[in-house]
């Protein structure tokens, strides 16, 4: 038998579902679909990275030949779930001793690099007046500068501190749990500015990702509205 090999693969950032058996064809319009063996799956969760394999069959020899088909298919029609049909180029499906079947349907893992929680840099963003025991409001933005996805798994704590006070907290993971390449995300956050803190002075607000070389940002706010930035 002769087979030949379909992969399909998850570019996206999220996980997909291919709900129903792939339906394969030749390239001609209502040529029908090839029949699937019954070890054939019907579905398939992809994550991202991850890739499917349809593989099909056909005899490669035989007593007779019909002489009406090709002997060789070189392009094949594939049909998603969702979709219009997909011109497969470039195959080499035997098609003169009988029309190929599905043989094979399943997910197959993709190893995806990926950089480690210690490479995300940050800053913070807009803090607001540092009023003695009131709740302070800023905000967090954490960006992937390298050339892997990072994961945020498992979801990582950090620290804040306003004049040396400091709180450690969960990060919201649920707003986002992979950071691709270039891509930067934004978290709210608060702090409740310490009863003692001297209005009239110059204090300082902290921030560190609770990682192995996690990254630390940190802002002075003065009296005034003017702030000084320091990233470290």
């Amino acid at each position: 038998m002769a087979t030949q090999a379909l992969l399909l693969t998850n570019v996206g950032g999220d996980p997909c579902t291919i709900g129903t058996l792939p339906m394969v064809g030749f390239s001609d319009v209502g040529q029908g679909s090839f029949a699937p063996a019954k070890t054939a799956k019907t579905s398939v969760t992809l994550s991202p990275g991850e890739s499917a394999t349809l593989m099909l069959g056909a005899p490669a020899t035989c007593e007779t030949t019909d002489q009406d088909r090709a002997a060789v298919e070189p392009a094949l029609s594939l049909t998603l779930s969702v979709g219009p049909p997909v011109l497969i180029p470039n195959v080499y499906v035997p098609t003169h001793c009988g029309d190929p079947q599905i043989l094979r349907f399943e997910g197959q893992a993709r190893d995806i690099v990926t950089s480690a929680m210690s490479d995300l840099a940050g800053e913070i963003l807009s803090p607001g007046a540092a009023i003695p025991g009131e709740p302070m409001s800023y905000r967090v933005r954490l960006i992937n500068p390298s050339p892997h996805s990072i994961e945020l798994a498992p979801c990582p704590s950090y620290t804040e501190y306003l004049d040396g006070v400091p709180a450690t907290y969960l990060l919201n993971c649920t707003v986002v749990s992979r950071l691709r390449p270039d891509e930067s995300v934004v978290f709210d956050m608060h702090i409740a500015a310490p009863a003692a803190l001297n209005p009239a002075g110059e204090h300082r607000l902290g921030w560190h990702l609770e990682v192995p070389a996690g990254l630390s940002a940190a802002v002075s706010l003065a009296a005034s509205p003017e702030m000084r930035r320091h990233v470290n």
